[in-house]
């Protein structure tokens, strides 16, 4: 039983301190996410000059102008919480903004500084690097069951024990009472987060099996309402503006809605489905479909009428996001969240003082250790960049991707770049080269669209690095032979 146990010890030491870095991202930026609708309105707020309604009809024709939405397509509005600004809108090409003063974002989701922290918490900025935030969240499950196992023995034991005299002691048993503390938010948010990274991954294989590749019908089993096929036949009353059918939306939910789906554009069949916030249950939105112009709706879903399917999706949802209860919840879970801080903090410096100094998992460490504790640094400039940056700035478009990860790297990078420190930065430089190039590979595979400010930020990324990496080789080779 104790070679069992010292195994499993073994396990939750490498796991703990192989994960710890990426992990700590996610779970830093996802603490500030919990706040980002505040954050939104921070970013684009501007003088009103416009209502909702006016905004969605001036989109609307906007769309319609540019050949961007055309008869048959769908039409979606997004309004942001309180006022409805910034109002995010789709017709099928990605996503734009429009601001209370009338500006427009044309890409709303490289344009925002938000959407660029949401890419890092899910995906740390890579990509496919959704399914390496998936294995960590995986890993994450793991490590705490494992924890369990390593731990429980002396909890037992030593409960609301705290030994200040030793450090090592100090930080152990920091670890392991707040690990217990925040263990069903803990393993909440392993699961969903799991859940949620390779929900594509399932997808994939019920499309290739008895979906057949339609992804349509998956949804709809789900339970999520899907607009209807398009017949080819104008309306008979004319398309209703959207600030019509925002006016019907808020008579039927009674509220203002966060969603607005109108399709099919100028067609017979056209519905819209429409959703609001209830907050009173743990799923609080309500959901509607109706034909435009009638005063009955012909489905209303809340959590009591839901499906299994849809109501374990949209549970996990609400669960992840903090969406339910308001603003009491969304601190809690950040209070809770920096808990879960402290505990890899409190995991990463005991490990810290036993493992070999100068191995690769003692560096792995430390620095992961300097990367945690510049995260703050990091997201600030981020969000200040998106605030502060003319909305017209191709810097917005071409520097997002990047602002996050060379202020939360810098500290990192800085104290190895001297005297011998300096041959490994330059092997970080040239490896984070070799990334770059990878990820520009994988956008050209995919295509360029709604990808080019990702592929130009990359190119310009990877041409700063190789020029950093050749300075940084050319200068220790230069010393070698002094």
């Amino acid at each position: 039983m104790k070679l069992q146990r010292r195994d499993w010890t073994r396990v939750h030491n490498w796991l703990g301190v192989l994960i710890t870095p990426p992990l700590a991202v996610i779970v830093f930026t996802g603490i500030v996410l919990f706040f980002h609708d505040a954050l939104n309105q921070w970013e684009f707020a501007r003088a009103p000059q416009l209502s909702l309604g006016q905004a969605m009809d001036q989109a609307a024709q906007r769309l319609e102008e540019d050949g961007t939405l055309v008869a048959g397509g769908n039409l979606s509005f997004y309004p942001a919480e309180g006022q409805g600004f910034p109002l995010l809108v789709s017709a099928g090409k990605g996503y734009q903004a429009v601001l209370a003063d009338g500006t427009l974002v044309a890409d709303a989701v490289h344009g925002s500084a938000g959407r660029a922290l949401l890419e890092v918490h899910y995906a740390l900025s890579l990509p496919m690097g959704i399914y390496l935030a998936g294995l960590v969240a995986l890993l994450m499950l793991v490590l705490l069951m494992n924890g369990l196992v390593v731990h429980w023995p002396n909890l037992k034991r030593q409960w609301q024990q705290y030994r200040g005299q030793s450090g090592k002691d100090r930080w152990l048993d920091l670890h392991k009472l707040v690990g217990v503390a925040t263990l069903p938010y803990l393993l909440m948010y392993a699961l969903t987060g799991a859940a949620f990274c390779l929900l594509v991954f399932y997808q994939a294989l019920l499309l290739l099996g008895p979906y057949q590749g339609d992804r349509s019908a998956i949804l709809a089993d789900m339970g999520f309402p899907q607009v209807p096929k398009a017949t080819g036949l104008p309306l008979a009353q004319g398309q209703l503006p959207p600030s019509i059918l925002l006016a019907q939306s808020q008579q039927l939910l009674g509220a203002q809605p966060n969603r607005l789906t109108i399709a099919p554009w100028q067609d017979q069949a056209q519905q819209v489905i429409t959703a609001a916030s209830r907050g009173r249950e743990l799923i609080e939105s309500q959901e509607l479909r109706f034909v435009p112009g009638t005063d009955t709706p012909l489905e209303s879903l809340t959590q009591d009428n839901m499906g299994p399917a849809r109501l374990v999706f949209d549970s996990f949802t609400a669960l992840h996001y903090g969406h339910f209860g308001g603003q009491a919840i969304l601190w809690l879970f950040s209070l809770l969240g920096l808990g879960t801080l402290a505990m890899l903090f409190g995991g990463a410096l005991r490990a810290q003082g036993r493992l070999v100094p100068g191995s690769a998992l003692y560096r792995w460490n430390r620095q992961g250790l300097v990367l945690a504790g510049s995260l703050p640094l990091g997201t600030l400039a981020l969000l200040l960049a998106g605030r502060y940056l003319p909305m017209d700035s191709a810097l917005r478009y071409g520097a997002f991707p990047w602002i996050f990860w060379i202020a939360t790297l810098a500290p990192v990078l800085w104290p190895l770049a001297k005297g011998q420190g300096r041959k490994r930065v330059a092997w970080l430089w040239w490896s984070s080269g070799l990334l770059a190039l990878v990820a520009i590979g994988s956008l050209l595979q995919k295509g360029l669209q709604g990808q080019l400010a990702w592929l130009v930020a990359l190119a310009l990324g990877l041409g700063l690095l190789a020029w950093g990496g050749l300075k940084l080789t050319v200068r220790k080779v230069a010393v070698t032979r002094l």
